[in-house]
């Protein structure tokens, strides 16, 4: 809170499975994923911007920042403002996924409580990219 409060950013992960009492579902890739609350919760809190920044490579271990438009928030009057604005956070994800499959590193169950999710998605991505992953996530 600290460092949202000076003005500094905080960089957090929401492609990660979460299981806790804190995530919320949203679609990711037309599937319902749990997903952390804390983004979102933070910014309608503190007033902080919501900045997506997407690392590419471009060889020679040199990468181009990438720092999107800053995530419109839901209005005052919203009654689930931290939901929206989730969802909103990680439609910008997967726009990034989708241009970038090979660049996403997925290493984990994203969508546990459905096993059909994975080959699912898997399934979207041209050339088999993501299926790699996918059959590595099921230990295949």
């Amino acid at each position: 809170m600290r460092t949202l409060h000076e003005g500094r950013g905080v960089a957090v992960l929401i492609d990660q499975h979460i299981m806790s009492r804190d995530a919320i579902y949203v679609d990711f890739f037309e599937r319902p994923a749990a997903t952390t609350s804390a983004v979102a919760a933070l910014a309608l809190r503190t007033g902080a911007p919501v900045v997506p920044v997407f690392a590419l490579p471009l060889g020679s271990g040199r990468y181009r920042l990438i720092y999107e438009h800053a995530i419109e928030p839901p209005g005052p009057d919203s009654p689930d403002a931290v939901r929206e604005l989730t969802q909103r956070c990680t439609d910008v994800l997967e726009m990034y996924v989708r241009r970038h499959p090979e660049l996403w590193l997925w290493m984990h169950r994203r969508w546990r409580e459905d096993d059909q999710a994975a080959e699912h998605v898997a399934g979207m991505f041209p050339s088999g990219d993501g299926g790699d992953a996918a059959q590595a996530d099921e230990g295949k």
